[in-house]
């Protein structure tokens, strides 16, 4: 019986495509506002590598709010005071959370899944970017825990997975992870025994067991992966 489902927030609940598009242009304009001068090639060039220099840091340095211009800036040789580069940030952020859109028939799939589950969202993302998308969408209503990085560490280690089984009473077979992307999703739900349902693009090669297009699937799935845990249930 499933008693728990887990939501990853960005790119499973809320789609940031239409921001990343425009990513590099808002960029310009932050700089120049701010008065930062770079070569913007050597700069678009280097952003990559930096968000890949993120990743591999510790969750408290890779989460600090202007840990990405900071990187960037001193790669470049460029110094800039660090109260000018939390507000650059803190304005970059208010502009990605005005941006990012809900994905369509959100609040009508976690509605409806409120009723018979526990829900729970656990994000790899910031906690102040996550706070204000929960706030501009009213999401916050729907989960009985929500966990960011800060608290637990990032998803792979499975952590914060472990912790919203504990907090809410559930087994790794009586929970769902719901998320995008495999390694943080996937990968760590299928390492402690927990169901997983992967959402969005498939990479080549990739082949998933419990798998929709869009978060609209998600309830069908859930019903089908509570009759294949019934069929496992051994009969006493």
């Amino acid at each position: 019986m499933i008693k728990l489902v887990i939501f990853d927030l960005i790119g499973t609940l809320i789609d940031e495509e239409t921001f990343l598009e425009e990513v590099d242009v808002l960029d310009e304009k932050l700089l120049s506002k701010y008065g930062i001068n770079v070569d913007r090639d050597k700069y678009n060039a280097l952003k990559p590598k930096v968000l890949d220099e993120i990743e591999h840091l510790p969750v408290k340095l890779a989460i600090k709010p202007s840990i990405f211009y900071e990187l960037c800036l001193k790669h470049l040789g460029v110094k800039v005071q660090e109260r000018t580069l939390l507000k650059l940030s803190k304005e970059f952020d208010n502009m990605y959370v005005k941006s990012v859109e809900l994905k369509k028939g959100v609040k009508r799939v976690l509605s409806e899944l409120k009723m018979k589950y526990a829900l729970a969202l656990v994000s790899d993302t910031a906690f102040y970017r996550v706070n204000g998308i929960l706030d501009r969408y009213s999401l916050r209503r729907f989960f009985d825990v929500i966990i960011t990085p800060e608290q637990y560490g990032r998803k792979k280690g499975q952590a914060p997975f472990r912790m919203v089984m504990r907090k809410l009473g559930a087994k790794p077979e009586e929970s769902i992870v719901v998320g995008d992307r495999l390694k943080s999703d996937v990968l760590p739900a299928e390492k402690l025994g927990m169901y997983y349902i992967k959402v969005g693009k498939v990479g080549p090669g990739e082949i998933y067991t419990w798998y929709s297009k869009n978060i609209a699937g998600i309830p069908t799935l859930i019903k089908s992966i509570e009759r294949y845990s019934w069929d496992k249930t051994p009969s006493v």
